[in-house]
Parts: C-alpha cells; sequence; structure tokens
C-alpha cells in the first residue's frame, strides 16, 4: 500500500528519471568533451594514481573534486565510458526532486510533467546531460541549498553542499556568493534577521567554513605549483575590463542568454522582472520566485561582466531552468488551455531547432552547450585514421581546444594519441594544422593565412561541421 502511494506521489519524478536514464545509456559512449576533458585528463591521473596525489602539472587552477568522483567510480565499477555518464544520473535525479519541490511551493498549479517535458527541450540542460558535465552537479546541490533556505531547513547538508559546489569548479565559490545573497533576502523577507550575536554567528557559520576551506586549498595549491586561481598562460583572461569591453561584456552575455531560441522564453520573463522592480514589490509569494530568478543572475554579473574570462553558456544553466518555471506560470495566466497547449508546443520546438544555430568562427558557438556537437566525434574519429594512415606524428599536427586533448583520456583508449596545443602567435612552426568551425580559438587572421596560403590535404564534413587538415607549404614532409 505504502510502495503504491509513493508510486503515484512521485510517478512524474520516477518517468522522467527513466527517461533521462534511456538518453544517459544511449549516449553512454560519447567521450570527455570541451571541459569535461580536462575532468576526463584528471580522473584518469587520480585512478592510476590510486588517489596518492592532488595536484599534477595539467592543473589549470579548478579545484579537483569530480575527477576524483569519476575516478573514485572507476574504482568501484570499472573504467569505462558508460560508467562515467551514468555517475552524472543521481544528479539528474536530485534536480527533478528539488525542482518539483520548489515549483509546488512557488506555483502549485504548475503541472510538473510539463515542467520536466520542456526541460527536455532546454538545449543547455539535455547537451550537459548527454555530455555527463559536473554543472549537473552543480545544479542540484545549488537548487538543494536554495530549497534549504526557502524551507528553513539549514542543517549539516546545507553546508556540505556548499562545499561541494565551492569545490567541484573555481566559479562555484561565486555561486555560494549568490546562495548566500538570496539567504540574506529570505531572512528579510521573512522578518527573522538575527539580532543576537548567537544568531548572526550560526547564520554566517556555513559560509565563513566554506571561504576557509576555499582559502585552504588556494595555499595548498600555490605551495605546490607557486600559482592559485590563474594558470599563468591564462593570465589575459582574468583582466579587468576597461568601459568598452564592459558594455560589449554585457551585450555578450544577454547575447548567451538568449541564445537557442530561449528568446522565446526570455522576453515576456525580462518585462515582468523590470515591472516588480520598479514597483519595488519584492516580498510577495510570487515575487519571491523572480528574486530566486535574479540571484542566478546577479552574482555573474557581478563577477563576470568585469573581467575578460570567455562566458560560456554553461555558466547560466540555474537561470534557464528557473526560467522554465517562471515561464509556466506565465502561461498557466492564459485562461483558454488550447492557447496554452500551443504556446508549450511552440517553444519546445524553437527551443530544440535552436540546437542547431552556428555563427560564423569568429562569433563563437557555444558547442558543449547544444546539440549540434554530435557530429564532431565522428569526424574527429575520421581525421585520427587518416593522420595514422598517412603516418603522420600527431605531435606534428597543430590543434586547438578542445581537438589537442589526449584520446587516452578522452575516449579512454588504450595507447595515447594528442595533437600539439596550438599556439596562434608560432603557428607557422607547425608542419600540419587542424582547423575546425568545433574550436572557437582561432584568430580570423591566421585561419584566413592557413585557407589562402597552406595546402589543403584533407577535409571531412557532416551537418554544419568541419575538421580540415592543413598542410605548411614550407615542410619537407610528403604524404604517403
Amino acid at each position: 500500500m505504502k510502495s503504491n502511494l509513493f508510486f503515484h506521489k512521485h510517478k512524474d519524478i520516477i518517468l522522467f528519471s527513466l527517461v533521462f536514464s534511456i538518453l544517459i545509456v544511449l549516449t553512454g559512449n560519447i567521450p570527455f568533451f570541451w571541459t569535461m576533458g580536462y575532468f576526463g585528463s584528471l580522473a584518469t591521473r587520480f585512478y592510476e594514481s590510486n588517489f596518492t596525489q592532488l595536484i599534477f602539472n595539467i592543473d589549470n587552477g579548478a579545484p579537483p573534486l569530480y575527477g576524483i568522483y569519476i575516478a573514485f567510480l572507476w574504482k568501484v565499477f570499472g573504467k569505462s565510458l558508460m560508467v562515467f555518464h551514468l555517475a552524472a544520473l543521481p544528479f539528474i535525479i536530485g534536480i527533478l526532486i528539488q525542482l518539483k519541490k520548489l515549483t509546488k511551493a512557488l506555483f502549485p498549479e504548475i503541472n510538473t510533467y510539463v515542467l520536466f517535458f520542456l526541460l527536455l527541450f532546454e538545449p543547455t540542460f539535455i547537451t550537459i546531460c548527454s555530455l555527463g558535465g559536473y554543472d549537473l552537479c552543480i545544479t542540484f546541490f545549488f537548487f538543494y541549498a536554495m530549497n534549504v533556505i526557502y524551507f528553513h531547513k539549514k542543517n549539516f547538508f546545507f553546508l556540505l553542499s556548499i562545499l561541494i559546489i565551492t569545490f567541484l569548479n573555481l566559479r562555484g565559490f561565486t555561486i555560494v556568493f549568490g546562495i548566500f545573497l538570496f539567504d540574506v533576502y529570505i531572512q528579510i523577507r521573512n522578518k527573522k534577521r538575527e539580532n543576537t550575536i548567537r544568531g548572526k554567528i550560526l547564520f554566517i557559520l556555513p559560509y565563513f567554513i566554506c571561504l576557509l576551506a576555499f582559502i585552504g586549498w588556494l595555499r595548498y595549491h600555490y605551495s605546490i605549483l607557486g600559482w592559485h586561481i590563474v594558470h599563468p598562460d591564462f593570465d589575459s583572461f582574468h583582466k579587468l575590463n576597461h568601459l568598452e569591453m564592459l558594455i560589449r561584456n554585457f551585450i555578450y552575455i544577454f547575447w548567451k542568454i538568449f541564445d537557442f531560441g530561449r528568446f522565446i522564453i526570455w522576453v515576456p520573463l525580462i518585462f515582468i522582472l523590470l515591472k516588480f522592480l520598479f514597483q519595488k514589490k519584492l516580498f510577495n509569494k510570487e515575487n519571491t520566485a523572480y528574486v530566486y530568478f535574479l540571484f542566478t543572475l546577479l552574482y555573474y554579473f557581478i563577477f563576470y561582466l568585469v573581467n575578460s574570462y570567455p562566458v560560456s553558456h554553461r555558466y547560466f544553466l540555474l537561470s534557464y531552468i528557473i526560467s522554465l518555471i517562471l515561464f509556466l506560470s506565465l502561461i498557466n495566466k492564459i485562461s483558454n488551455k488550447i492557447h496554452q497547449t500551443l504556446l508549450i508546443l511552440a517553444s519546445c520546438i524553437v527551443l530544440f531547432f535552436g540546437n542547431f544555430i552556428i555563427y560564423p568562427e569568429r562569433f563563437g558557438n557555444g558547442w558543449d552547450a547544444s546539440l549540434k556537437y554530435l557530429p564532431y566525434f565522428s569526424l574527429k574519429q575520421n581525421i585520427d585514421n587518416y593522420i595514422i594512415l598517412q603516418n603522420i606524428k600527431p605531435e606534428e599536427v597543430g590543434a586547438h581546444y578542445p581537438m589537442n586533448f589526449d584520446n587516452y583520456d578522452t575516449d579512454l583508449s588504450e595507447t595515447h594519441f594528442k595533437y600539439a596545443a596550438l599556439n596562434n602567435d608560432h603557428f607557422k612552426n607547425y608542419k600540419y594544422i587542424i582547423l575546425s568551425n568545433i574550436s572557437n580559438s582561432f584568430s580570423p587572421q591566421v585561419m584566413e593565412e592557413i585557407e589562402n596560403k597552406w595546402s589543403l590535404e584533407k577535409e571531412f564534413k557532416s551537418y554544419q561541421i568541419y575538421i580540415k587538415l592543413y598542410k605548411n607549404p614550407n615542410t619537407t614532409h610528403e604524404l604517403n
């Protein structure tokens, strides 16, 4: 009887957990890709060193927690791509649980079946699910922490959640800052600001512990490598923007947010958000949902608007998910059920086709945030096989991120196969260069010179993705 009651109460979560499980199994042979290529490299080193070392020479400054998690699962279940992908499943299910809890508290009228169905069409979320991205782990613990605050149920697991977020990625600390701001807002809204010294200490203690732990990690990292946060090779990505660049970054961030067809979700939400900000009605239940939404954006604007670090579509995943809840709350205000259904279906269609928008190379593309990446892996395999057949040494071939990871780490192949990391300033020093629109790192000048002056040896193309092998005209090496 109890089992039947549990199934009836949670059948939406059970159904969509099965849907996402099937998705993960279907994409379980996809190699580590983009940022996950780095975590694949870390996980391999943890696995092979039996966790005797925390920092390696490939370190980029980010805490290694997710790499440790993958390596641990490999030790238990065996080293495979499928295990890597299945590692994300608990967090996906956790996200569904936390979203249902939040939605029923803020908008009980929203049908969670519709919400979860719409989530399947959210380009960045579904792409990260197919790639096994650590962003899913961040997302689960974020929603867990925010729900704990909203429902006034702080406990040890709240501290654990913000610690995990902090040690998943460097931007995790900015996310914890957003959680802190929301915590302050809830205290003000409920007029429960802690006035006693003990109350203030208990309020700030989890965040203080988190800060101390983060500082401790930075000091330990510095003691090993002599730098922290920013790798010396990427120092140019972490400089303060001047006014012109700040304005351009502002526009760029909004482009990322509206990209992949999300304008159909975000345009009405922006108008509603501005309306309640001007009316200063911050503290009723519906506006609390918009404040929740605002805080998923605010910390990124604070930290990333002013510096030159490239902003990824993935960084706004939390905002994309909350926007779907708010979008459905607006649709529910429409009395005609047919119109509601048509709007939801139209949104799904727009979001689906938004996955396949490709911009000219100079603008860059969110390859790790939309499904247009799918043809890449067969093309990469083709160019690798061609280079092997032609007896070209991979270290003589220059390639940009993400094509310059070792196949041993990304594909879990038995042998090493790695192209040289391409430097735009010294591209003429390479015998061969792989040119592909999968990479956002080529400068227009370098691309133009390669295409006009180098010899095209081989090209593979599928749908909108191409990979081309160019030969330096000054090399004496001849193809077979």
